[in-house]
């Protein structure tokens, strides 16, 4: 199943835009010279957007997961891949946005 601007998945989008900025650290800190470890902080910023301007539960839009995958909420994810793409970036929009769904979830 995949997720888009129809059926978009704020949740399982936000994961891997989190997975691809922690990611793109690692190769980095690793000597990783080539293009792949930009490329990959590019495409998370990319998918961190569309999570967040698409905000919608993966099982709602993809009805056939929620007997495997029935999220409570998306905005931990959101703040999940935030936090990482402030750390892969350093870009203080991102540090804003992780005050930003804290507050909102009442964690702060």
């Amino acid at each position: 199943f995949k997720v888009t601007t129809g059926s978009p998945g704020s949740d399982v989008a936000a994961e891997v835009a989190a997975a691809m900025a922690s990611g793109s650290l690692v190769l980095q800190r690793w000597g990783d010279e080539s293009t792949f470890p930009e490329n990959l902080k590019k495409r998370a910023e990319l998918l961190f957007n569309f999570a967040n301007e698409n905000r919608r539960h993966y099982h709602l839009s993809v009805p056939a997961v929620t007997k495997h995958y029935k999220s409570s909420g998306y905005k931990d994810e959101l703040t999940w891949a935030a936090g990482w793409l402030y750390r892969a970036t350093n870009d203080k929009a991102y540090l804003n946005k992780v005050t930003y769904l804290l507050h909102l979830s009442h964690l702060i």
